[in-house]
Order: C-alpha cells, then structure tokens, then sequence
C-alpha cells in the first residue's frame, strides 16, 4: 500500500465519522464493529499521518517561495514553489505519496459501509482497503 493511500483513508474516515455523527446529541448511526475498526486503523496509522506531513512540511520549507517574513507564499489550496526547482519538488512530492507501507490491508466489506452516508471521494479513498465479499 503506498503512504497516500493510508493518508487519503484516514481523511476519508475522519469525513465519514462527521457525516454519520448526529452533531446535537454527539451520537453516531456506526455499528460498533465498524467503529472499532475504523479507529484501530486511525491509531495503528498515526505515525504515517506525523511522517507523511513532516516530510510534506520540509519539502514546502525546501521547495517553496518565501516572502518578505520567510514564510512560504501560498498559492489558492497550495503553496508557490520555486520555479527553477518545480521538477525536482514534484519528484520529492511523488517519491513521498509512493512510499510503500505494509499497514495497508484490506479490512472493510462492503456490508459493513452500505448504511453509511459515504461519497464518491470517500469510497474512492476507501477503495483499497475494502474486500469484495
């Protein structure tokens, strides 16, 4: 499994965990089981969220424009990289999402998301990890 996958999971979770949330009574519609699996894999991947966004953060302090305070300059969602070292960012920004991780397995059947408020973006991160029954 590679390192964006577990982190495009995790946010899918969290995303699902919200949706599924009566936000008055604080409670959720997630059947135990699920609920203990979703939160298993968010603990047993904490480490790789830490790394991924330490290594995301040296890359956008190496790689990025500074402006006049020598804060990186954003860019609408991103930040402005410089343009002389827009290759070899994009290379470092690939070699880190592609960072293999054996974390990554199937745990989720499609029974157990089925009653779930799930949205195509969150199925789609969610997609490798889920066994077909």
């Amino acid at each position: 499994m590679k390192l964006i996958e577990i982190i495009n999971a995790r946010r899918a979770i969290f995303s699902i965990i919200n949706k599924n949330t009566d936000k008055e009574q604080g409670i959720d519609n997630i059947p135990f089981a699920l609920k203990y699996k979703l939160v298993k894999f968010i603990r047993d991947t904490d480490g790789d969220e830490e790394f991924f966004q330490n290594q995301f953060n040296g890359l956008i302090e190496k790689y990025s424009e500074k402006d006049e305070s020598g804060n990186p300059v954003q860019n609408g969602d991103g930040y402005k990289v410089q343009e002389s070292l827009i290759d070899e960012c994009a290379k470092k920004m690939e070699e880190l999402k592609n960072i293999r991780n054996e974390k990554g397995k199937k745990f989720l059947t499609i029974s157990e998301l089925e009653n779930l408020q799930i949205g195509y973006s969150e199925t789609s991160a969610l997609y490798p990890f889920i066994k077909e029954e």
